[in-house]
């Protein structure tokens, strides 16, 4: 992955997680359904006896995703008949179930499961929806919306979604990495996203929206054409996957234990500029040492660059690592609205611990 930044020119979802000071969540990002324990890859022991070293990232990402259906961002209302009329919440539909199969027809871009349904009239249809990976059919029958005389069920449905992020660490074969720190969510009901395919990207950032009380900031950029690696997996605790040709790595690091963090003075990485990945200091505390996922430590920018910068935490930084008595302690995840200068960080043995095991 290139080093370099420059602009936006389309709007993408930034992938990053915010928080006011009441902890009231307006965002998120993850995978669709649970992870088995056999699936995922045990580093407890690793990280124990300091055997595993990590390249740490810092460096942005883009990604594309594709949900292999229609994955159902809301269930809404709308008025048939001079009455509030929900086709789909009458048969039981809900956010977060992905349309496959229209009729028995494959189901693959938002376009045709609107014609098919406009197409169906008050005759209905069967849909093949999939929620929490089982399988169901569910018969339906599309209702007129007053307000342009089109059949609808009354869902709002979404097949693809594309944003940036930062990349945490990369394994030591120089390809296989995680970044985020949380999941990748639908902006509307913070459902997980589901992945049935996904490409990571290089981006270009050009400029940043400074953070300010009750107005989080940005990265702001583009996502470049042509694929650079393959997303494989999307959790709560970050996402995962596999880039085509190594990054600008600089040296690896070894990993922090979760006992190991300690409140007290740490060093963030990250790219907001052209001039690449850059360190710049700030506080860990509140650490605690419970069985939560995420939101493990606070973390307070201490830097005056990058308060100058930034503002403080912004959207985009979302998964740069943090590096602390020469150890990888963890990522940046969130930040206040109501304290652009503070936010959360998730644990590293916690994101190792969701890597899934098929890219070890």
């Amino acid at each position: 992955m290139k080093n370099k930044l420059k602009s936006f020119g389309v709007s993408l979802l930034t992938f990053f997680s915010l928080l006011s000071l009441l902890l009231l969540p307006l965002g998120g990002i993850s995978a669709y359904g649970e992870n088995s324990v056999e699936e995922l890859c045990p580093y407890t022991e690793q990280c124990s006896s300091e055997q595993l070293l990590l390249y740490p990232g810092g460096m942005p990402f883009g990604v594309r995703i594709k949900t292999g259906g229609a994955f159902i961002c809301a269930v809404i209302d709308f008025t048939s008949g001079g009455a509030n009329a929900s086709p789909a919440r009458d048969a039981g539909l809900c956010t977060g179930d992905i349309i496959i199969k229209v009729n028995g027809e494959d189901a693959t871009d938002v376009r045709g499961i609107t014609d098919k349904i406009e197409g169906a009239g008050a005759n209905g249809l069967t849909l093949t929806v999939l929620r929490h990976g089982v399988e169901s059919n569910i018969s339906i029958a599309p209702k007129i919306d007053d307000k342009d005389g089109k059949y609808k069920l009354g869902v709002r449905i979404r097949d693809t979604s594309a944003g940036i992020g930062t990349v945490t660490y990369i394994m030591p074969d120089g390809a296989v990495f995680g970044g985020l720190g949380h999941g990748i969510c639908d902006s509307e009901n913070g459902e997980l996203i589901p992945i049935a395919s996904g490409s990571v990207n290089e981006v270009e950032i050009d400029g940043i929206v400074k953070g300010e009380v009750g107005k989080p900031g940005e990265l702001r950029g583009r996502i470049l054409a042509g694929s650079a690696g393959t997303l494989i997996s999307n959790t709560d605790c970050g996402t995962f996957g596999v880039f085509d040709r190594q990054p600008v790595l600089c040296e690896p690091m070894p990993i922090a234990t979760k006992r190991e963090v300690k409140n007290g003075m740490a060093e963030v990485l990250c790219s907001l500029d052209g001039e690449g990945v850059k360190r710049y200091a700030v506080e860990i505390y509140d650490v605690r040492y419970n069985d939560a996922k995420t939101k493990n430590f606070m973390i307070k920018v201490k830097d005056a660059a990058l308060l100058e910068k930034t503002g403080g935490i912004v959207q985009g930084m979302s998964g740069s690592p943090l590096i602390q008595d020469g150890k990888i302690i963890g990522a940046v995840t969130h930040v206040l609205i109501n304290d652009p200068t503070s936010g959360y960080g998730i644990f590293i043995e916690n994101m190792l611990e969701n890597t899934p095991k098929s890219l070890q």
